[in-house]
């Protein structure tokens, strides 16, 4: 199968990779835009998680064969299911791709605190001898025979992450990848892994999970041509030409590098991250209605129009996942926004939503923390702290909260209540250009690896330089180790007049 992407051109498919592509769980990807409600802002952006999907998967087989380059390091079976995971890795995105997700981490950290509760009540009560904590939790969404239980999965990655696993080793999926007709085999639970970042292959993790992934080499350029910011942009072509792996002098793990020739193209493409991130995920416009879509999936998932944490194996098993898109959500916000026994609140906020209204801004400003050898985290966040203390004193002086529509309490209990949140409609975005190189020491000791050899960890960049391995954030040429003491601030408080609220009604 041949199908046409306007990144790559024609990009080839094999029978068995078809007939994933062909799945109703597959399709539903055409109906989940790639970055939600972010044509709001850019007219073009209308690209959705298939192409991505497709794109990410064309890569995958790119970015394996530059740098194999004959070798036959990576056999065939590897390559296949490495391709097979690129392809996979965004099936389990919700409505509105991450619009959503931060509803579910919400209730995943209820259920969690409510799980820790009961196996310190059942410390208390359990009799002498037995074990506690072997109680069968009220949040259990599956058989404990299933693989991977969605229950852990969802605990320890993100949403989208868990789901992409659990189709793939306990869905209709599971049965496809292992048909007989295939001409070759698949691992469903090898795949899961794969899309996990737990592969026992910390290099094919790196293919999958890192800092310059084959997801992130395509959503920068596809998001930058659909928006029309050019931010996202970098030489594709030369870096797959420097991309190498090595392994590291002590261990003997292989890893995925780059060329030191290529040094600048690395920097170029970590730039454009920042650049992208800053340009359009945190673009002032586009960031409101992603709340906005949280406080109205809060209100639809209490009125049991879209799916709980709980009921999301059971809407998989029933076929109901596959209809559960950006349509579904956007008609269940339309159907509860005419609903008769809801507040002209909520029918409010679902028509901001639903008609693109402008929401306005009273405080907008942008701050730059520089993060020197005296300095550490509890001195930005003193910092952050303080800009925080100006704004919500600049917005209460004006007395702009008593007219905000947005600072009614069923908005700030819909709110989303996660880090930078907690004074919304007040919200404070943080970005650095790069982790800084002492980051990289702490994921070196979080993942076990022997402090004098950070380069073990697995998502920093790697160079190659005169044949050793080094963290890009560690190079003293490299433009990215001043820049990465730097991190953006922004800070903003949205604004709706509550005089409005009729004229949304109508």
């Amino acid at each position: 199968m041949r199908i046409y992407d306007d990144l790559y051109g024609l990009i080839e498919f094999s029978d068995d990779e078809k007939r994933i592509v062909d799945h109703p769980l597959f399709q539903r990807l055409r109906r989940i835009q790639q970055l939600a409600l972010a044509h709001y802002v850019f007219p073009g952006a209308t690209h959705t998680r298939f192409s991505h999907s497709l794109g990410v998967a064309h890569l995958m087989r790119e970015v394996v064969g530059a740098i194999d380059r004959g070798k036959k390091t990576i056999n065939p079976r590897e390559r296949r299911h490495l391709r097979m995971a690129a392809l996979l890795h965004d099936v389990g995105h919700l409505p509105l791709s991450h619009s959503l997700e931060g509803v579910y981490r919400d209730q995943i950290k209820k259920a969690a605190a409510s799980r820790e509760t009961e196996i310190e009540r059942d410390s208390k009560e359990s009799p002498k001898g037995r074990k506690p904590g072997n109680a069968k939790s009220s949040t259990s969404l599956i058989s404990p025979s299933l693989h991977p239980p969605l229950t852990d999965l969802v605990q320890t990655h993100t949403p989208h992450e868990a789901l992409s696993a659990y189709l793939a080793t306990s869905s209709e999926l599971t049965d496809v990848l292992e048909n007989r007709n295939n001409k070759y085999r698949y691992d469903p639970e090898e795949i899961a892994t794969l899309i996990l970042g737990s592969h026992t292959n910390t290099f094919f993790d790196q293919l999958m999970h890192s800092d310059m992934d084959v997801d992130t080499m395509d959503y920068l350029r596809r998001d930058a041509r659909a928006t029309g910011i050019n931010y996202g942009e970098f030489s594709l072509p030369y870096l797959l030409g420097n991309l190498e792996t090595k392994k590291t002098s002590k261990g003997g793990k292989r890893l995925l590098c780059v060329n030191e020739k290529a040094l600048h193209t690395v920097e170029h493409f970590i730039l454009a991250k920042y650049f992208y991130y800053l340009q359009i995920l945190y673009h002032k416009k586009r960031r409101i209605y992603d709340f906005l879509a949280h406080m109205c999936a809060k209100w639809l998932m209490k009125a049991a129009r879209i799916p709980s944490l709980t009921e999301l194996e059971s809407w998989i098993q029933t076929g109901q996942w596959h209809t559960f898109d950006d349509y579904f959500f956007v008609e269940e916000v339309r159907r509860y926004s005419q609903r008769r026994d809801i507040t002209d609140l909520k029918k409010g906020i679902c028509n901001i939503l639903l008609r693109r209204e402008k929401v306005e801004m009273k405080f907008n400003k942008s701050f730059r923390l520089e993060k020197k050898k005296d300095r550490d985290d509890n001195d930005d966040q003193r910092d952050i702290n303080r800009i925080i203390a100006q704004a919500l004193e600049t917005v209460s002086r004006r007395k702009i909260p008593e007219s905000n529509l947005l600072e009614e309490q069923s908005v700030l209990d819909a709110a989303p209540k996660e880090d930078g949140l907690e004074h919304f409609p007040l919200v404070i975005e943080e970005r650095s250009v790069y982790d800084t190189k002492e980051r990289t020491q702490e994921k070196t000791k979080d993942e076990g690896i022997p402090s004098e050899e950070p380069v073990g960890e697995r998502d920093a960049i790697k160079v190659l330089r005169r044949g050793s391995l080094v963290n890009v954030n560690s190079i003293d040429e490299s433009i990215i180790l001043p820049l990465s003491r730097f991190k953006t601030v922004l800070v903003r408080y949205y604004y709706f007049p509550k005089d409005k609220l009729k004229s949304l009604l109508s």
